[in-house]
């Protein structure tokens, strides 16, 4: 539920229809906007605040077209979002890398 929160929140899915744009494939590996094509947190574990690292390592390796079977077709953006922490202390960080040309 969260991925899809994000993807309506940064305005990918108007409000309310992430998860019918997710059963449209709009979000698959081969979809318009791929999302989490490494599975996401499920599929390698959360490892606390370095899995903000392992997000923008993933997009780094998409942007070569080093990722193999998960590799998003002609990738040239991608963008990664964390946020995290305790009761009055919390972050969002939004970061966006993409190619030269």
């Amino acid at each position: 539920i969260v991925e899809l929160m994000a993807c309506e929140d940064f305005a990918f899915a108007p409000p309310g229809q992430a998860g019918d744009y997710a059963m449209a494939g709009v979000f698959d590996l081969e979809g318009q906007l791929p999302t989490n094509p490494n599975g996401g947190l499920k599929a390698f574990g959360h490892g606390g605040p370095s899995s903000g690292l392992h997000k923008i390592y993933e997009v780094y390796k998409q942007l070569q077209g080093k990722c193999g079977p998960r590799q998003v077709e002609n990738a040239t953006l991608g963008m990664t979002h964390d946020q995290g922490g305790i009761l009055h202390i919390y972050a969002s960080v939004v970061t966006i890398l993409g190619t030269r040309g």
